[in-house]
């Protein structure tokens, strides 16, 4: 029996995945993924990035970032964009229907090298017309640049923050345009704090850091995307982050 399930994972192993063969009428997509320096400045070519299906059709983008992906089956496709150096993009649930369509645009981003400073990090609660809230206040420098916003990664698990500041619970995205453009921010939520659907109890420790976000001109969404499956925003173009701080819920 062990010699069998050694046999069976050489055969798993040699055997390449080849693409899915679709059975009834097919699309052909097509769109833009264009490249950005961790500024937010266009690269002078957006040639080389890898676009996949979900179904394993892949094709790579032209000079100007022109893409097009033949023979999609009529379902509901996730589609992959990748180029080393820059933050992996998707999309998720793009509906083909038998006709030739096209996606918005994609943008990718370098992630930043900056350095930046966590100074401050605090939890507390009050109450207001019998309304809980629980805010978040801290501090860093430098003060945000006009293209930078930063994203603060909360976690009850400081180790895994540090290994993966993106794979934290908590996410939170600030812009030059709200506050912590003097290099502070806040935020309040009227609820508990809910790490992974489960609500953390008074006196958990939470470990926060931050990150500088690449950034370009659609500062809101720009090198994020929202992931239905892990139920959460993931941003793709994070950069070094801060050292970590530790805060109690109250």
């Amino acid at each position: 029996m062990k010699y069998c399930l050694v046999l069976l994972l050489i055969i798993a192993i040699g055997c390449s995945v080849e693409p899915k063969i679709p059975s009834g009428p097919t699309s052909s997509v097509s769109g833009y993924a264009l490249l950005f320096d961790a500024g937010g400045n266009p690269v002078a070519s957006s040639q080389g990035i890898t676009v996949t299906s979900g179904t394993g059709t892949s094709a790579q983008t032209n000079d100007s970032g022109k893409w097009t992906l033949t023979g999609l089956p009529s379902e509901k496709n996730t589609f992959i964009f990748s180029r080393s150096g820059f933050g992996t993009m998707k999309i998720f649930d793009f509906q083909t229907s038998g006709k030739d369509t096209s996606t918005d645009e994609v943008d990718m981003c370098q992630p930043p090298t900056d350095e930046i400073n966590f100074q401050r990090f605090t939890i507390s609660f009050s109450e207001i017309d019998s309304v809980p809230s629980y805010n978040i206040i801290g501090s860093m420098q430098p003060p945000f640049l006009q293209t930078r916003s930063v994203v603060l990664c909360i976690s009850t698990d400081s180790i895994a923050l540090s290994n993966d500041p993106a794979s934290a619970s908590i996410l939170l995205q600030f812009t030059k345009e709200g506050s912590g453009y003097d290099g502070s921010f806040s935020w309040s939520s009227s609820s508990a704090f809910d790490l992974q659907k489960e609500i953390i109890p008074h006196g958990t420790k939470l470990y926060a850091t931050v990150c500088i976000l690449g950034i370009g001109p659609n500062a809101e969404y720009f090198s994020n995307y929202f992931d239905p499956i892990l139920g959460k925003q993931v941003y793709t173009a994070l950069g070094k982050h801060s050292q970590i701080l530790r805060g109690i819920v109250p």
